[in-house]
């Protein structure tokens, strides 16, 4: 998944609001927290949308987030700065 890339949701996700059918265009993915921003093509609203198996993923595995960790962004930057 990359951002601008359009998602449609084949079921209703109620904990999100969103209706079997809808699409999205992914806006943001923060890949430290898994947390993917989309905004909605038919009302225009946004939506911060963590999928199951990443909240799955890091119940199982207690994942605690480490704010010195480098997103997968700064890690490319830096590749390019040297």
């Amino acid at each position: 998944m990359k951002e601008g890339q359009k998602l449609s949701f084949p079921s209703e996700n109620k904990e999100l609001g969103i209706k079997a059918g809808e699409e999205a265009q992914v806006e943001k993915m923060d890949r430290q927290t898994g947390q993917i921003d989309l905004k909605m093509e038919k009302d225009g609203r946004d939506v911060k949308w963590e999928p199951e198996y990443i909240k799955r993923e890091r119940e199982r595995k207690g994942w605690e987030i480490d704010p010195n960790q480098k997103t997968m962004e700064q890690k490319e930057q830096r590749k390019e700065e040297k």
